[in-house]
């Protein structure tokens, strides 16, 4: 008689655990090659395209900045100095900022308003010609990256620029969407140019450096947290052959939203997964506030087929008739009285947001106790992975912070006194 824990079955969630474990240990160890990448980036464009100097700037969710991270030649100068907020008044964004919205790229000479004066006149930049452009991802409507998009690119006819104001952009180059079903996601900008405004920017040049960067881009993305839960996703959907799994991490409690969320899978609506804020009384915050899964249907709650039809009808009109929520709780101190303490961020929850729920949707009737078990076990080796992930993170993004500090404060002293 074989025993139950060597069966064929138990034999396959064991290996499919462990190739599991492997892959997200490996999208961990690519966030300790970030400045690696972005030193090879800036390299590479430098090289092949001769500018003097180039930057990049990346997309920090946590704070709703954009920040510039690396650079070469005299780009060098303001990395950690250079952070502005994501603002959506237009009239109060940086150059970077607004980028970053538009998704233009543009080739400006000497002053803008949007540029910051400060940085302007410390670094001289009246004397620069410079372009900039964001560094684009596209996905498909589940989530997907799409990995070869560029090569598809139309970029003679979609990349092309529009009629401005030529007082204030000597070009802007708008590109136009890839397909009906793809969304272009901006992760982070380059600046990169001449220290000699007289120097021009060719298109052929302009072209060139959205090909490298798209190809880049991909680099990139898998040196930053949201592809280790991108990773975490993929595989809880293969484990628990779901139809459609999401994460959600790092609550934010001023805007009641989760900074991060990644979903792989299959839905009739995509919208509903972005618009759809948690609810007061869901199976995520249930799971998060009880610190355990949770399931519905859940026979042990009495549950019948019909409890998820009247719980979440959203969810049951997509083609789920199950699913799960398990809570991924970085912070062992936290805790959660109720239901308004967690959706008002009062206590605890206002100081760390380091909150999210997994969720697990299938199209067939209940979750088989085997399958729950497994669940619980990857989504405990989960939250080990992304408290590492996370862990790290905040500790480069720390120093980043001192060092920026530290450059302030010796461009502070350097001041001259006014007498």
């Amino acid at each position: 008689m074989v025993a139950h824990w060597e069966t064929p079955e138990v034999k396959a969630f064991e290996k499919q655990v462990l190739e599991a474990e492997n892959q997200i240990v490996k999208a961990i160890s690519e966030l300790f090659r970030l400045e690696k990448i972005l030193d090879d980036v800036c390299q590479e464009i430098q090289t092949s395209l001769g500018f003097d100097f180039v930057g990049v700037s990346l997309i920090i969710r946590t704070r709703n900045t954009i920040e510039a991270i690396h650079g070469t030649g005299i780009a060098k100068t303001w990395v950690n100095r250079a952070r502005h907020y994501l603002e959506a008044d237009v009239g109060l964004r940086d150059i970077q900022a607004d980028i970053v919205k538009t998704r233009r790229t543009e080739i400006i000479a000497g002053w803008d308003s949007r540029f910051d004066r400060w940085i302007y006149d410390t670094f001289q930049h009246q004397r620069f010609r410079r372009i900039f452009t964001p560094i684009l991802l596209v996905q498909d409507q589940a989530g997907k990256v799409n990995t070869n998009w560029f090569e598809q690119f139309d970029w003679q006819t979609r990349f092309k620029p529009s009629k401005v104001d030529e007082n204030r952009h000597p070009t802007v180059i708008e590109i136009e969407p890839f397909s009906a079903d793809t969304t272009f996601k901006v992760i982070g900008t380059i600046e990169a140019g001449y220290e000699n405004s007289d120097r021009a920017i060719s298109h052929e040049t302009t072209i060139a450096l959205a090909q490298l960067l798209a190809r880049r881009a991909l680099d990139i993305r898998r040196a930053r947290l949201p592809y280790v839960l991108e990773t975490i996703v993929e595989n809880a959907r293969n484990i628990l052959d779901a139809d459609l799994t999401t994460l959600h991490f790092f609550w934010e409690p001023d805007r009641k939203r989760y900074v991060y969320e990644s979903r792989t899978g299959t839905i009739e609506n995509p919208t509903l997964l972005r618009e759809v804020q948690p609810r007061p009384d869901g199976l995520g915050w249930q799971a998060i506030r009880e610190r355990k899964p949770k399931y519905i249907p859940d026979p042990s709650q009495g549950h019948t087929d019909l409890t998820l039809e009247q719980f979440n009808p959203a969810v049951y009109q997509e083609g789920a008739r199950a699913y799960a929520a398990y809570p991924l709780i970085i912070d062992p101190e936290l805790s959660f009285e109720s239901q308004e303490t967690i959706l008002e961020a009062e206590g605890k929850v206002l100081r760390s947001s380091a909150v999210g729920v997994l969720y697990v949707h299938i199209n067939r009737p209940g979750f088989e106790e085997e399958a729950q078990k497994w669940g619980n076990l990857f989504a405990d080796r989960a939250i080990d992975a992304i408290w590492h992930a996370h862990t790290y993170q905040q500790m480069r993004d720390k120093t980043r912070q001192l060092e920026m500090l530290h450059s302030v404060a010796q461009s502070l002293s350097q001041i001259p006194e006014n007498g």
